[in-house]
C-alpha cells in the first residue's frame, strides 16, 4: 500500500507489547495475592484466642470439625456479586443466583449477596452444599408462618450485619411444616433464625431475632458467633448451636422463655460444647441461662445471668445458671454474675476457676459438680446459697472464696444433685472424697456446717475463716475420715458440737470453749509470744478454734474478749492497724498440736 508521499508504511512490532502484558499480569496477580490475607484487620485477634489447659484445647479445638469464622470474605467474578432491595411483591433481584416468588426470597446457588429493605416473607437458602455469604444492609424480615431466614442446604452460610445496620428477622407464631423446604416429620424450620448447617454470625451491625413461635437461633451444626452484636427474645430457648456454640468478640443479649444459650449434641464427647471468649453477654431466662452437654469454656467475658427469677425464687425444673450435663465447666478469666432459683453453676465433670471473679447468687448451690470443683485462682463470691461449693472433692489452691450458706459452706461427698450430698449421709467411698485448701483466702459465713467432708479435710497453707453455726446439728468443722492440719491460718467461730481429731496434725492449734455464749460483735484477742490476733465475731459463738505459724510449742498464750480496739481497720473481722484493750483475759500455753484453753465469760 501506498500512502500520498509515496513512502511504504512501517510494520509494528509486537513483541514488546506482549512482555509488557505479560508484566503487567504478574504484579496484578502479585498485588491480589497480597490483598487475599487470609486475616482480615478486623478479625485480627480472634486467631490468637485459645483455651487456656490441654484438655479444653484438645476438645474444643477441632479445627476440621469448625467452620472457619475467621477467613475474609472473598468476592467472586465467576459467580457474581448479587444486590437484592428487599420490597415484598416489588423486590429487585440484581444479579443471579436468587429469586423471588410469593414472599419467598431463595437464594440456590454459591455466591456473596448484598441484601436491604423489607419483606413479609422468607429468605430461603438451598445452595446444593456450599458456600453462601449474605450481607445485610439494614433488612426488616418478618414471617407469618415459618423462619425469618431457613438455611436448608449449603456447606457454610455467613451471616453479616454490614456496617452499623440493625437488621431484624422475626418468625410467625403458628409454622406451616408443609411449605416448599419444609419438614412435617421433623417440624422443622422453627426458630426465627434456623440452619441445618454451619452458620456464621458476623458483622459489626446488630442481629435483632424475635422467635415468637419457639427460639430464636438454631444452628443444627456449629454456630459461631463473631465480632457483632446479637440481640435475641424468645418464647423458648434462646440461641442453640447443637454440635457446637462459639462466641468470640462479640455483645449478645438473650432473653428466653426456656434456656438462653445452649449446645445440645449429646452422642459425640467432641461436639456440644461452648467456648465464650472476649465477649458481653447476658441472659435472662426462665429456665437455664446455659446448658451444654460436653463442656463450656469461658475466657475473659463479661456475663451476667438471670436464671429463673434468681435467688429469691424456688426452682421449678432446672433453672441453673450455668449447667453441662455431661462434662466441664472452665472459667478462665472474665467478671461472671449469676442469680438463679437453682444452682449457680452445675456440672457433672470437673469445674475449674482460675482467674477472674465469679459473684453467684443461687436458691440451691453456688457451684456443684459431680466430680471436683478445683478454684486455683481469681475470686468466687456466693452471697446466697443453700451450700457454697459442693463436690466429690473441692480443692483450693489459690484465690479468694467468700461464702454466705444456709446449709455447710463447702460440702464434699458423692452423687449427682440432690444425692448424698447434705451433712455426712454416706461414708461410702469416703477415701476419695475430700476437702483441701493449700493457699488462697477461704471466707466462710455458715448456718450449717462450715467444712463438711465425708472424707478428709486437709489444710496446708493460704487462711481460712469460718464463722459457723450454734444449732447443736452442725459444727465447724464435719468429716468422716481424717482433719490434716498441716499449715496456713485457720480461724473458725461456732459452736461446741464437733472437736478437731489430731491424727492428722503437724501445726499446732488451740481450741478455745466459751462457757457462756459471747455475743455477735465481740473483740476477741489472741495473743502467743507478743503475736497477736484481733478479731470480732459476726454471730453467738461457744467456741473458737485457731491455728497459726505463730503457735510455738511451750510458748503462753493470752487470751481477750469484750474489750475494744482502737482502730476500724478490718479485712472480714480481723483487725489490724490498732491496740486491743478492756475486757476479760485468760492464759494458757500451747502443750502441742492441740491445746485446750477455757474461759468463763464475764456476767
Amino acid at each position: 500500500m501506498k500512502t500520498g508521499g509515496g513512502k511504504k508504511a512501517k510494520k509494528l512490532n509486537i513483541v514488546p507489547l506482549i512482555v509488557i502484558l505479560l508484566l503487567a499480569v504478574v504484579i496484578v496477580v502479585a498485588l491480589y495475592l497480597i490483598s487475599s490475607d487470609d486475616t482480615p484487620q478486623s478479625d485480627s485477634n480472634i486467631d490468637a484466642i485459645q483455651p487456656v489447659d490441654s484438655s479444653t484445647r484438645k476438645i474444643l479445638l477441632n479445627e476440621s470439625a469448625l467452620p472457619d469464622a475467621t477467613a475474609p470474605v472473598q468476592l467472586s467474578a465467576e459467580k457474581g456479586d448479587t444486590v437484592i432491595t428487599l420490597n415484598n411483591e416489588s423486590t429487585t433481584i440484581d444479579g443471579s443466583g436468587a429469586s423471588y416468588k410469593d414472599g419467598v426470597l431463595l437464594i440456590n446457588r454459591a455466591g456473596v449477596y448484598e441484601l436491604s429493605g423489607t419483606l413479609n416473607g422468607n429468605i430461603i437458602v438451598s445452595a446444593a452444599g456450599e458456600d453462601v455469604v449474605l450481607i445485610f444492609n439494614g433488612v426488616n424480615v418478618t414471617s407469618s408462618n415459618s423462619s425469618a431466614l431457613y438455611v436448608h442446604n449449603a456447606n457454610t452460610v455467613n451471616l453479616i450485619a454490614n456496617g452499623e445496620t440493625q437488621n431484624v428477622f422475626t418468625d410467625g407464631t403458628t409454622y406451616d411444616f408443609n411449605l416448599d423446604y419444609s419438614s412435617p416429620t421433623e417440624a422443622e424450620p422453627n426458630a426465627a433464625i434456623f440452619s441445618k448447617d454451619d452458620l456464621i454470625i458476623r458483622g459489626t451491625g446488630t442481629f435483632v431475632v424475635n422467635g415468637r413461635y419457639s427460639a430464636g437461633i438454631i444452628g443444627k451444626d456449629n454456630l459461631k458467633i463473631v465480632n457483632t452484636n446479637v440481640v435475641v427474645d424468645a418464647v423458648n430457648n434462646g440461641i442453640n448451636g447443637k454440635d457446637s456454640l462459639i462466641i468470640q468478640n462479640s455483645t449478645v443479649n438473650v432473653t428466653a422463655g426456656n434456656d438462653g444459650l445452649r449446645s445440645t449434641q449429646d452422642n459425640n464427647p467432641a461436639l456440644g460444647y461452648g467456648l465464650f471468649t472476649d465477649s458481653n453477654i447476658t441472659v435472662t431466662a426462665n429456665g437455664d441461662g446455659i446448658q451444654v452437654e460436653t463442656g463450656l469454656t469461658i475466657d475473659n467475658c463479661a456475663m451476667y445471668i438471670l436464671a429463673g427469677g434468681g435467688a429469691q425464687n424456688t426452682a421449678v425444673d432446672s433453672q441453673k445458671g450455668i449447667k453441662c450435663n455431661q462434662g466441664y465447666v472452665n472459667f478462665n478469666s472474665g467478671n461472671i454474675v449469676i442469680d438463679s432459683a437453682d444452682d449457680s453453676v452445675n456440672a457433672v465433670g470437673d469445674v475449674s476457676v482460675l482467674a477472674g471473679v465469679l459473684n453467684l447468687s443461687t436458691g440451691d448451690d453456688g457451684i456443684h459438680s459431680d466430680a471436683s470443683v478445683a478454684i486455683k485462682g481469681g475470686t468466687v463470691v456466693v452471697s446466697v446459697s443453700h451450700e457454697g461449693l459442693e463436690g466429690v472433692t473441692v480443692d483450693i489452691s489459690g484465690g479468694d472464696v467468700y461464702i454466705n450458706s444456709k446449709s455447710d459452706g463447702i460440702n464434699a461427698a458423692g452423687g449427682s444433685d440432690g444425692e448424698g450430698f447434705d451433712g455426712a449421709a454416706s461414708a461410702v467411698g469416703a477415701s476419695n472424697r475430700f476437702i483441701r485448701v493449700s493457699d488462697g483466702y477461704v471466707y466462710i459465713n455458715s448456718d450449717g456446717d462450715g467444712i463438711d467432708s465425708n472424707g478428709d479435710i486437709y489444710l496446708s497453707g493460704g487462711t481460712v475463716i469460718i464463722t459457723g453455726s450454734l444449732t447443736a446439728d452442725y459444727s465447724m468443722f464435719d468429716y468422716l475420715g481424717n482433719f490434716n492440719l498441716t499449715g496456713g491460718t485457720l480461724l473458725a467461730m461456732g459452736g461446741a458440737q464437733q472437736i478437731p481429731s489430731t491424727d492428722g496434725f503437724t501445726q499446732n492449734c488451740v481450741d478455745i470453749t466459751f462457757s457462756n455464749t459471747l455475743s455477735a460483735e465481740t473483740f476477741v484477742s489472741i495473743e502467743c509470744d507478743s503475736q497477736e490476733i484481733v478479731f470480732k465475731t459476726t454471730k453467738s459463738a461457744d467456741k473458737v478454734i485457731f491455728s497459726s505459724p505463730m503457735l510455738k510449742t511451750g510458748s503462753g498464750c493470752t487470751v481477750s474478749y469484750g474489750g475494744k480496739y482502737s482502730s476500724n481497720e478490718n479485712l472480714d473481722g480481723v483487725y489490724t492497724g490498732g491496740r486491743y484493750s478492756g475486757g476479760s483475759q485468760i492464759t494458757g500455753s500451747v502443750a502441742g498440736v492441740l491445746s485446750y484453753i477455757s474461759a468463763t465469760n464475764p456476767e
